[in-house]
C-alpha cells in the first residue's frame, strides 16, 4: 500500500531523475557540441535549468518550513483548548490566557463612564400583589368579569411596568385557577379572559 508520504517521495525522486537526465544531456552538448550555435543554445538551456533548479530549491525550503510549523488540531487546538498531552496554546509573546486577561483589562470601563452604561433598575409588579388584588376584586366584581378589571390604575406608569402588571395578573390568575379558587374562561384565542 502506497501512502501519501511515499507517493510524495517517489514524485520528488522522479523530478530529480528527470532533472539529472536533462542536465547530463545539456552538459554533453556543451562538452561535445556539433556546432558553435548548438553550444550556445546548450549553454542558454543549462542556465535556464539552473534557475529553475534554484527556484525549485527555494520552493522546497519554504514547503519544508511550513511543514515544520505547528498545525491546527494536530499540534495546537482551536480557541485555546489544549488537547490531551499537547499542553497550552502558546502565542507569540505569551499564553492565550494572558492575552484574554489583557483584553478584559482594556475593555473595563472607567469609573466615571460605568454609571452612564448602567441600565436603570426596573421595578416589576409582584405576583403576590396581583393575587391579593384579584382576591379583593372577586368580592366586588360580578361573575364573568374580565381578568384585566383587576389591574391597578396604570395611567402614570411606564410601558415596562404596565407589561409587568399584565403579566403578573395573568400569572396570578393561573395560580388561583390551579388552586381551584376561581375559574378562567376564554371564548376564543386572543380574546378577553373572563373570571
Amino acid at each position: 500500500m502506497v501512502t501519501r508520504r511515499t507517493a510524495s517521495l517517489l514524485s520528488r525522486w522522479a523530478d530529480w531523475l528527470v532533472m539529472a537526465a536533462t542536465l547530463t544531456q545539456v552538459s554533453a552538448r556543451q562538452i561535445l557540441p556539433a556546432a558553435e550555435s548548438e553550444a550556445q543554445a546548450a549553454a542558454r538551456e543549462a542556465e535556464g535549468l539552473r534557475r529553475r533548479l534554484l527556484s525549485w530549491q527555494h520552493l522546497q525550503a519554504a514547503a519544508d518550513w511550513l511543514e515544520r510549523r505547528q498545525q491546527l488540531e494536530l499540534h495546537v487546538s482551536a480557541r485555546g483548548r489544549p488537547e490531551a498531552g499537547v499542553g497550552s496554546v502558546a502565542i507569540e509573546g505569551g499564553e492565550l490566557a494572558e492575552l484574554m486577561r489583557a483584553c478584559l483589562a482594556a475593555l473595563a470601563l472607567p469609573d466615571q463612564m460605568e454609571e452612564a452604561y448602567r441600565l436603570p433598575l426596573r421595578t416589576l409588579w409582584p405576583v403576590p400583589d396581583s393575587i391579593a388584588r384579584i382576591r379583593d376584586r372577586l368580592v366586588v366584581l360580578p361573575d364573568g368579569s374580565a381578568l384585566t378589571s383587576s389591574l391597578p390604575d396604570l395611567q402614570a406608569t411606564d410601558d415596562f411596568r404596565k407589561g409587568s402588571a399584565i403579566a403578573g395578573l395573568f400569572d396570578a390568575g393561573l395560580e388561583l385557577a390551579r388552586a381551584n379558587l376561581l375559574m378562567l374562561d376564554q371564548a376564543e384565542t386572543w380574546q378577553i379572559i373572563l373570571v
